[in-house]
């Protein structure tokens, strides 16, 4: 199924996913999101994590993030998203130095 879904399919199921508890549906939303993730679409999938206190969701997106970090870091998108939204932007960071410090060990 999530080979056939596209990302603003996706994003429009996820809500409906979470809405009425499908939770199998909501993970592969989440993956559909997930790998078609883009420095322009961090700040918009991260709020969504953040309005559906998606764990997994918000995880993924911060290894993007960390993947991808000088590209993201360096864009215009982050920028307006850390003036924008501090405290989304800082928690953020905080799960980032978080991972690379999992991943040192």
């Amino acid at each position: 199924m999530a080979g056939n879904l596209d990302r603003d399919t996706a994003n429009k199921l996820y809500f409906a996913a979470d809405k009425y508890g499908l939770i199998t549906l909501r993970r592969i939303c989440s993956e559909v999101l997930y790998q078609n993730l883009s420095v322009k679409d961090v700040r918009e999938v991260l709020t969504l994590a953040n309005m559906h206190a998606d764990e997994y969701l918000r995880k993924i997106t911060v290894k993007f993030i960390c993947d991808n970090e000088t590209e993201v870091m360096r864009s215009t998108e982050w920028k307006t998203f850390m003036t924008e939204d501090v405290n989304m932007a800082a928690e953020t960071m905080h799960h980032i130095i978080l991972e690379k410090a999992e991943n040192r060990q």
